[in-house]
């Protein structure tokens, strides 16, 4: 690594050894510090690992979000901030609004043309997908549509139960836990779904949210974090414990088809605002700064 100009580090590995050239590094979140719970101990100490050296030999550091650059200055006071550049990753589709390829799963649901709802990602403590399980019985329980709700994402850690919950729920014949999908399910699930679920507690961007955004879709998800960043007033943002508020949201949002084409509108105008052009101009600029 000494034998180039400027290494990037983006991967929370870090050199432990200041280079001869200058060092970037990328900052995701800080969820492995400030809630060391929703992930296994040697994947939190292996974050750390990196973060501690990043803080020791890097010259310059890219945060994907305002919310994780002040959550990093926060547990690293040393750092001055200027040498945190917040650079926005953007929707791996193309530009929002435009048709990428797509393909339905093959689940036998998705032939009806029935609405659903759904929520992507991994399936982690942090995701808070055992709250909108909660969410969705309630919402059942009270006498709301009977959509059903899709799950797209692979199975992370500390859930090993969750296929079980989904199992004992009254309404287990309704929701569906598809597992990994491919880009091209993922863009058909964006582009169909009713609305786009996000409950997560904790983000250092949140591509989820802005992907569904990206297609259109209605989406309802958590307030914290860096999610306002990416939503701003184009979808409805509540706390990830609001049980009452989920459940109304629901409730409202399948009753007012109006309400969901203005935020499909909403969402499509706000997706464009992130934009990988803008970003590689901004990374280059930022590696121009460093190595000066």
């Amino acid at each position: 690594l000494d034998r180039f100009d400027l290494v990037h580090a983006n991967n929370f590995w870090c050199p432990p050894w200041r280079l001869r050239g200058s060092l970037i590094y990328t900052l995701y979140d800080m969820s492995f510090i400030e809630h060391p719970e929703w992930s296994t101990a040697k994947n939190s100490k292996g974050c750390l690992k990196g973060m501690q050296r990043a803080a020791q030999y890097a010259d310059g550091f890219v945060a994907i979000s305002e919310a994780t650059k002040q959550a990093f200055l926060k547990h690293f006071p040393s750092i001055a901030p200027d040498k945190v550049q917040v650079i926005y990753p953007a929707s791996r589709f193309g530009q929002p609004g435009l048709h990428a390829k797509q393909k339905p799963p093959t689940n036998k649901i998705f032939k009806t043309g029935e609405p659903f709802f759904l929520c992507t990602g991994t399936i982690e403590p942090r995701k808070n997908k055992h709250f909108l399980l909660d969410v969705y019985h309630h919402y059942r329980t009270r006498g709301g549509l009977p959509i059903p709700l899709i799950l797209a994402g692979k199975q992370g850690w500390l859930m090993d139960d969750f296929n079980q919950r989904i199992a004992a729920s009254t309404w287990a014949r309704d929701i569906y836990n598809l597992d990994y999908v491919s880009d091209a399910e993922l863009a058909w699930l964006y582009q169909n779904c009713l609305l786009n679920l996000y409950p997560s507690h904790y983000e250092g961007f949140g591509l989820p949210v802005l992907e569904g955004m990206h297609f259109g879709a209605p989406v309802i998800c958590s307030n914290t974090t860096s999610m306002p960043e990416i939503v701003g007033e184009a979808g409805i943002l509540l706390r990830p414990d609001d049980l009452s508020g989920w459940v109304q949201a629901l409730e409202t949002l399948t009753s007012e088809p109006q309400l969901r084409k203005e935020l499909q509108q909403a969402s499509i105008a706000r997706a464009a605002l992130f934009d990988w052009k803008r970003s590689a101009t901004q990374i280059r600029m930022f590696y121009a700064a460093v190595t000066d």
